[in-house]
């Protein structure tokens, strides 16, 4: 399945443009300055924001699944980011990777997601794990990642990553993501 003309040219053309003054919280700018990421750890969160497996990045780039975990976690540090998910967000939401490639295999329309899923989709994409998410929502962790498993399948994502990155681009979330991670 593909994605419109329309809909996809709406994505695959954004330019960068650098804000000035980082964004207020809880603000949602549509690009942010491109941090300092080296080549490397950009195709890393390339492949993250796309939903690709760790096979698919170690095949890809020809390295080993330690040196993909290094420079995601020296990500984590210098970004101040949670997990891989919250760095999916980020990525996504300031356009920090090519977010025209997101789209490959996704549901041709918006799918239609209930106010839980949307919640529990928004909390996860700011770094939230599923079982804290599941704790904020007053849920059983199980009933939380089955949520998100059906969330997944109807978006037509690959992961939960993808799934947030989807999400974000066909604005179904708006997550809060702390100006920290901007700096």
């Amino acid at each position: 399945m593909s994605h419109s003309p329309q809909i996809r040219a709406a994505h695959q053309n954004t330019a960068l443009r650098v804000a000035a003054v980082p964004p207020a919280p809880g603000s949602r700018p549509s690009t942010l300055a491109k941090p300092a990421l080296s080549p490397h750890e950009r195709r890393i969160a390339q492949h993250l924001v796309q939903g690709s497996t760790p096979k698919q990045i170690r095949d890809d780039l020809g390295v080993s699944q330690a040196s993909i975990n290094s420079s995601v976690s020296r990500l984590f540090r210098r970004l101040g980011l949670a997990n891989r998910t919250h760095l999916v967000a980020y990525c996504t939401t300031y356009r920090w990777v090519d977010t025209a490639k997101v789209w490959d295999g996704l549901a041709v329309a918006p799918p239609e997601l209930d106010s839980f899923e949307l919640e529990l989709l928004r909390l996860v994409a700011e770094g939230q794990t599923i079982e804290r998410a599941a704790r904020t929502l007053q849920v059983a962790p199980d009933t939380a990642a089955h949520r998100l498993k059906g969330v997944r399948e109807k978006i037509g994502a690959r992961n939960l990553r993808h799934a947030v990155a989807a999400a974000l681009l066909l604005d179904l979330i708006r997550p809060r993501l702390s100006a920290r991670a901007a700096a």
